[in-house]
């Protein structure tokens, strides 16, 4: 979870783990997940709100959806 400063609104991160985010392999495939995330229009796709390296680590931005984190649902279900 993070603060889209620019907007003043609440956003998803999604993030290399940093021993991993130094190899430029795991980096760019981390952009071209993006890019195939941004062809897609679907109900059930968030957007990517940006693109971006913090301090070395490449990440996303998305909208952050409120409700139950998914390890809670999917606890539920066995």
């Amino acid at each position: 979870e993070g603060i889209d400063t620019r907007l003043n609104r609440k956003v998803a991160l999604k993030v290399i783990r940093p021993e991993v985010a130094s190899k430029q392999d795991a980096q760019d495939r981390f952009l071209r997940e993006a890019r195939s995330i941004a062809l897609l229009s679907h109900e059930n796709i968030l957007p990517i709100y940006h693109v971006g390296i913090a301090a070395g680590v490449p990440y996303l931005a998305m909208p952050l959806l409120q409700g139950e984190p998914l390890s809670s649902l999917l606890q539920r279900r066995k």
